[in-house]
């Protein structure tokens, strides 16, 4: 599965769900800082999301239950 920023958000769930049925999924999520192609077409206040932990939502999502492992890249151009 690859997911970007705004999609992970909305599917937080499935993530959830994936572990409590034991499925072994490899997650690979880019984060490309919020709604890229709206502020593109129509820029505004309403385009500016908050950045999540993502490796931390991983490891609450799962409290203990399942095998989980998350690590956490970057580029210097995004530190």
């Amino acid at each position: 599965m690859v997911n970007n920023s705004l999609v992970i958000q909305v599917t937080a769930q499935d993530i959830s769900t994936m572990i409590r049925n034991g499925q072994r999924t490899i997650i690979f999520l880019i984060n490309n800082g919020g709604y890229t192609i709206e502020v593109e077409i129509h820029d505004g206040p309403y385009n500016v999301i908050k950045n999540w932990d993502y490796t931390g939502l991983v490891n609450a999502i799962h409290n203990g239950e399942g095998k989980c492992w998350t690590a956490k890249v970057s580029t210097s151009r995004f530190s």
